[in-house]
């Protein structure tokens, strides 16, 4: 067996580099070795019909005899696949394009060379040997150069990089696409102007269109307003998107349409300027800023043309089973007709779909004699007759799915696949036959996060802060606020727990900083770690930053001295494994390394490696207080390792001080009764204690004994703490004893 793979956190070189390598080895199967970055998630998602990718779970490992890795050399970021790089019996090969570094893998066969990317590498070889490549192909080899080489502007981009490009668009490249799926940086005056253009932005909907439209002032021409145009486009998610920026004589226009329905050199030839449908610009003079608006609207509403929907494009008569039908009888018609699922009905109505992994998991338990109605899924996603193209895209995208049911009135009358899709949007081309080949969050910039850190935190902290950055610089060493703070900045929240690490020696440096802001300080020279208490009675801790050790699960760590990278690894989670610089010439700046800007934005709580729970099962209280104070839940790998640690009964190692410190936090909790639900679903309340059962009855006391808290609280001389009280609640049903 032959396995293309690549690195974990793939990216669209690495994503492009697997497809360009199974051109030159047809017989290879391609596999993830971990997660996707989020704008290759994206991608895939939408295409995932025509690109296929292995489960690796579903792949023996044991029968891989030559493994094909591309855009690293190193082992580590194999994933699951680096203990077959490192098995003698396997003949590897490698394609990269990054600098030898120590630790690499020792290779059979080395195709490395220090190009842009990876994916020219393989494109270079496809060319020679005359293989033919599909526009979508090209689309997505195109993407994994721009994407690598920062649009050619990298300094690592290579002649050859630019020729592939070229190659590249002679087979018919889609720029749409990758424009769509890539993000250049700004100059100062363009974040400010973008700030003001985000801010002032709103969409109007014209013939069932959706349309941004932003204006903003400016004191003298900042150059730049389509590039800012190209940004907020991304920003909003908006397919036709018009800017307007003004001095004070004269306003400067720029339309983008990636919908056939608004062609913008039409719309702004009303305003004395012109271009293509897709990119054009006008500059108007003796007008103000609303009147341009006013305009502007009343011309898009004679320009506009109603967009492509549901029913223009869905497939009919649709393939469906009824619910009788077997699993096995199911398999056989998804594999006859090339479906990925079957929509069920009973009679013309919808009543649930059955996926092909569905299908092939209940036959895996011998249940293919079994009908589909025990199987199937009764939450569809459905569209309608006059369900817009653009709200299909949307819901494939955000739902994962490949096909979407057009039902009127209640009857399935037709069903839109990623290919009528993808089609419909890009041309008839752009997917020629079936290839067979099967299957990170908005970043904040710097300026947005000065502002919420200046308008969150109060003024005392703000000065503490300034005064840490000046430090920092003063003693030559990298200070970083850390924790939830960061966390909490990026959800927008206030924050006050102040936790600093400094790449250096942290006693020093909080010395220095108690020196200047004036205060006490208590150091503990075991973990190089000092609180600064300030003379409002405020504490700062300050930290040196280290990494930790685990001597035998549930122990307390040792530590070591270590990168600011190191310290945030050793975090709970990847939402609270931030950082945001301090320093004066980079102050605001996040650091990310393990994506949990990502997660905030999908609303996950993900640990930062497999051990994580075993380590320290304390976080297995830690990650249900995060789930239900944000909202968030674990993702599934994450809930997988829990369990895991669970089975192993760690929680019963620890101390009872550190059960209770949890269970004190978790009580503590604005609405603590969720929490709470939440372990007893994961059955830890019973590992805490045989006694401890959860029901809804009990979960209502919880409720009604915090409700009243509250309003007796007044009346008692001293408030009595009210984690006790809830804890009381919990236990009222305990024998005495």
């Amino acid at each position: 067996m032959e396995v293309i793979s690549s690195h974990t956190n793939t990216d669209f070189d690495s994503f492009a580099a697997m497809i360009a390598a199974r051109k030159i080895y047809p017989d290879a199967i391609m596999a993830f070795s971990g997660s996707l970055n989020p704008n290759v998630r994206d991608f895939y998602s939408l295409h995932a019909d025509v690109l296929v990718f292995a489960d690796p779970d579903q792949i023996d490992l044991d029968r891989i005899k030559r493994l094909i890795i591309v855009d690293t050399r190193s082992a580590h970021r194999l994933g699951e696949f680096r203990s077959v790089a490192e098995r003698e019996d396997v003949e590897v090969l490698v394609f990269d394009h990054h600098p030898v570094a120590e630790g690499d893998l020792r290779v059979e066969r080395d195709f490395s060379q220090m190009l842009g990317t990876t994916t020219t590498i393989l494109l270079e070889m496809i060319k020679e040997k005359g293989i033919e490549i599909s526009p979508l192909e090209a689309t997505i080899f195109a993407l994994g150069i721009y994407e690598e080489t920062g649009s050619l502007s990298y300094s690592t981009t290579t002649a050859r990089d630019v020729e592939m490009l070229a190659f590249l668009m002679s087979q018919k490249a889609n720029l749409e696409v990758v424009r769509t799926f890539l993000g250049a940086p700004l100059s100062r005056e363009q974040h400010q102007l973008l700030e003001k253009l985000i801010f002032s932005s709103h969409k109007v909907r014209i013939n069932d269109v959706d349309i941004l439209i932003s204006t903003a002032e400016m004191e003298q021409y900042i150059d730049g307003l389509s590039i800012l145009t190209n940004k907020l486009g991304e920003i909003e998610e908006s397919r036709v998107i018009f800017t307007a920026a003004g001095t004070q004589d004269r306003i400067y226009m720029v339309g983008r349409s990636r919908m056939e329905e608004v062609d913008a050199s039409r719309v702004l030839a009303h305003f004395g300027g012109g271009g293509h449908p897709q990119a054009a610009s006008a500059v108007v003079r003796d007008s103000s800023l609303a009147q341009v608006e006013r305009k502007l609207i009343s011309v898009l509403k004679k320009e506009v043309r109603k967009p492509q929907v549901a029913g223009n494009l869905m497939s009919r008569p649709v393939k469906t089973i009824d619910s009788e039908t077997t699993i096995l009888e199911a398999g056989n018609i998804m594999t006859k007709y090339g479906h990925a699922g079957l929509p069920i009905v009973q009679g013309d109505k919808l009543i649930g779909v059955i996926s092909r992994k569905d299908v092939d998991k209940a036959i895996g338990h011998g249940l293919g004699h079994a009908p589909v109605k025990g199987f199937l899924s009764k939450e569809v996603v459905t569209a309608d007759l006059t369900t817009s193209i653009m709200e299909l895209r949307t819901m494939m995208i955000e739902h994962n799915i490949g096909r979407i049911p057009v039902v009127d009135k209640g009857k399935l009358v037709g069903i839109i696949t990623r290919t009528d899709l993808l089609r419909a949007l890009h041309g008839s081309d752009y997917i020629s036959g079936r290839e067979q080949l099967p299957p990170s969050g908005v970043i904040i910039e710097t300026s947005e996060i000065k502002k919420r850190m200046k308008d969150l935190l109060p003024h005392f902290i703000q000065e503490v802060l300034e005064k840490t950055g000046q430090i920092a610089s003063e003693l030559n060493v990298k200070a970083y606020l850390v924790g939830g703070i960061v966390r909490d900045i990026l959800l927008n929240q206030p924050n006050f727990d102040l936790d600093i690490v400094i790449e250096g020696d942290g006693i020093t440096f909080a010395k220095r900083l108690t020196e200047i802001i004036g205060g006490r300080i208590r150091t503990h020279q075991k973990f190089g770690t000092a609180v600064l208490i300030l003379k409002n009675g405020f504490h700062v801790d300050i930290a040196t930053a280290r990494t930790e050790f685990y001597e035998y699960p549930a122990a307390l760590p040792s530590v070591e001295r270590g990168s600011i990278r190191q310290d945030l690894y050793r975090r709970d989670f990847t939402i609270n494994a931030m950082a945001i610089s301090l320093n004066e010439d980079t102050f605001g700046e996040v650091l990310d390394f393990f994506g949990g800007q990502r997660d905030l934005a999908k609303r996950k709580i993900r640990v930062l490696h497999n051990l994580s729970f075993i380590d320290d099962p304390t976080r297995i209280f830690r990650a249900v207080r995060f789930e239900q104070r944000f909202g968030f839940q674990m993702d599934g790998s994450t809930e997988i390792l829990l369990k895991r640690a669970l089975g192993m009964e760690l929680v019963e190692e620890l101390t009872s001080s550190r059960v209770r410190d949890e269970i004190i936090l978790i009580l503590s909790e604005p609405e603590p009764w969720k929490a709470v639900k939440r372990l007893a679903e994961l059955e830890v309340t019973k590992i805490l204690h045989p006694h401890l059962a959860i029901d809804e009855v009990r979960l209502e006391d919880l409720e009604k004994i915090d409700r009243s808290y509250v309003q007796l609280q007044e009346f008692f001389c001293e408030s009595p703490r009210r984690w006790l009280c809830l804890l009381m609640g919990l236990l009222m049903d305990f024998p005495p004893q």
